[in-house]
């Protein structure tokens, strides 16, 4: 029964972190909230602070969610943009002539790049790499990878 609340509050979680993603605001203070607890359990000094020193923390918690959802959301439209030019051109310079097969390797490795590249030079990392926006990422990350090489091996087939 733990672990399956574990899991419903990480879904939870992951939700709220997408719908902060793209909206820049929903759920702002839930997520900064869901830091602070962390740092709160692991931290005794913050624990016995007063009042004030909590808000400032919560505050800096929301401050690193803006900053690292702007980062995020600039690195995955950048990487994107980047593939699909390259993967456009790649087309042109084939001659246009692609077979179903051959399309669905072209997008086999437009996941695998873009996850590669929307994960190369995060600005903001923290030291544990579990606030919402980072696990948002790792989700994205692996589901492109888990497409690319699901669109890979069905390409090979040839359908």
């Amino acid at each position: 029964m733990r672990l399956l609340r574990n899991k419903l509050h990480k879904l939870k979680l992951l939700f709220m972190a997408v719908t902060f993603a793209i909206s820049g605001r929903y759920f702002l203070d839930n997520l900064a909230e869901v830091i602070f607890e962390k740092e709160m359990a692991s931290n005794e000094r913050l624990r016995n602070s007063n009042y004030e020193r909590k808000e400032e923390m919560i505050q800096q918690f929301r401050n690193l969610n803006i900053e690292q959802r702007s980062d995020f959301i600039y690195r995955l439209k950048q990487s994107f943009i980047i593939v699909f030019i390259a993967s456009i051109l790649g087309i042109v310079i084939a001659g246009l002539n692609v077979k179903p097969n051959q399309m669905l390797g072209i997008l086999s490795l437009f996941c695998f790049s873009w996850a590669t590249l929307g994960r190369l030079g995060w600005k903001v990392r923290t030291f544990a790499g579990d606030t919402p926006i980072e696990n948002l990422d790792n989700t994205i990350f692996w589901f492109l990878y888990f497409s690319g090489t699901l669109l890979g091996v069905i390409s090979i087939k040839g359908i």
